[in-house]
């Protein structure tokens, strides 16, 4: 059986969980001989995250949590940089500094879901897109595909078109 899990990347105690739970899910299933393909989102997984090794992809961030805070704080300034300098300031310290700032927060955290969970409605349509079509590419024959958190059901809509 072909599976795509999309989970949240370790960032904060309530994604930890969830990013713990999908890895451990992905290993499970792949040991009971399923096809499965793990995309993290938001924040990367890191060798420290799980135990077993064989979870650890090298794929894409999508939804880069640096590129969906900008959109969400600064939204007019956000769309004006191009993708080249996102790459280049997307990093691991500047993620885990606006990870820990926003769900340090209860109203930035509130917004913040607010944004991801308005889907293709909202300031991360794009970026839905984008793993809409990258998943069209890499599991285009996938027998399921799950969502390991409410966080992420804003991606649905878009999931569900591709």
């Amino acid at each position: 059986m072909r599976i795509v899990n999309i989970i949240p990347g370790p960032i904060g105690s309530a994604l930890e969980a969830d990013s713990y739970y999908g890895q451990t899910l992905v290993a499970e299933l792949r040991w009971a001989g399923h096809d499965v393909l793990l995309v993290p989102v938001l924040f990367p997984l890191s060798n420290k995250s799980t135990n077993n090794q064989n979870t650890i992809e090298n794929q894409p961030i999508f939804c880069s949590a640096l590129k969906l805070y900008a959109r969400h704080s600064m939204r007019v300034l956000s769309r004006l940089i191009p993708d080249y300098i996102w790459r280049k300031f997307d990093t691991n310290i500047l993620r885990k500094k606006i990870g820990r700032g926003v769900l340090e927060s209860k109203n930035k955290f509130a917004d913040f879901l607010s944004d991801i969970l308005s889907g293709l409605d909202g300031n991360f349509k794009e970026e839905i897109l984008e793993l809409g079509e990258w998943l069209k590419e890499q599991a285009p024959d996938a027998d399921a595909v799950l969502i390991s958190s409410p966080l992420l059901l804003g991606l649905v809509p878009a999931l569900k078109n591709n």
